[in-house]
């Protein structure tokens, strides 16, 4: 998928699924207020159901997305005088599963499978995934997080999405996490791994 086609796909898809758990790069102020505040309220630690006995993050892939381009950064807020569209992040295409990128782990004694990916793009103030493939099996959870597990604002990890959040669409469009570095991580009954259908079609890179 190219940029064109991300930035038309993320636009079309987010716009339909608002006000649901997800943020487009271009809203008015008011309803980016409130996405905010429902991805704050989306947002808990990983807590004790999610495993310990993994490897370092350090040997964890990395993904790296281009910084956003000086011309976006210097894209007014407001599309037009009139309090048009609040423009903040701007939209990079990938295409991204658990069979190409990441590391699998089993954990738990052999009954969880764990799935993680790092994804860095430099100097971005926030970052959020439009999964343009999601089917989370029961008993599976995604979650994301900054390296450390809080983010620069103090807001905790995203998630967890489950089986609750498949949709007819097959499509997950997740809220804000702060930060240029953000870890995917999925963990689901290790008898049930190939039963996850995750693709990452667009990582959005906050610039305001």
């Amino acid at each position: 998928m190219d940029v064109g086609r991300a930035s038309e796909v993320f636009l079309k898809r987010l716009r339909s699924m608002l006000p649901s758990r997800s943020v487009r790069p271009a809203v008015a102020p008011s309803v980016l207020i409130a996405i905010v505040l429902a991805a704050a309220a989306h947002s808990q630690s990983r807590g004790a159901d999610f495993p310990a006995d993994l490897a370092p993050l350090s040997r964890v892939p990395v993904l790296n997305i281009p910084a956003v381009a000086v011309a976006a950064r210097e894209t007014p807020a407001d599309s037009s005088a009139s309090g048009g569209p609040f423009l903040f992040a701007d939209p990079f295409a990938v295409a991204v599963d658990p069979a190409t990128h990441g590391r699998w782990e089993v954990a738990n004694e052999g009954r969880t499978a764990v799935w993680r990916l790092r994804v860095v793009s430099g100097g971005a103030v926030s970052l959020n995934f439009g999964f343009t493939r999601y089917r989370m099996p029961p008993g599976g959870r995604l979650r994301l997080y900054a390296p450390d597990g809080i983010a620069p604002d103090g807001i905790a990890p995203v998630g967890p999405f489950t089986s609750a959040d498949n949709e007819s669409h097959g499509e997950l469009w997740t809220p804000l996490v702060s930060g240029s570095e953000i870890v995917i991580e999925v963990a689901l009954p290790a008898d049930r791994q190939g039963d996850l259908e995750l693709e990452l079609g667009s990582v959005n890179r906050g610039f305001r």
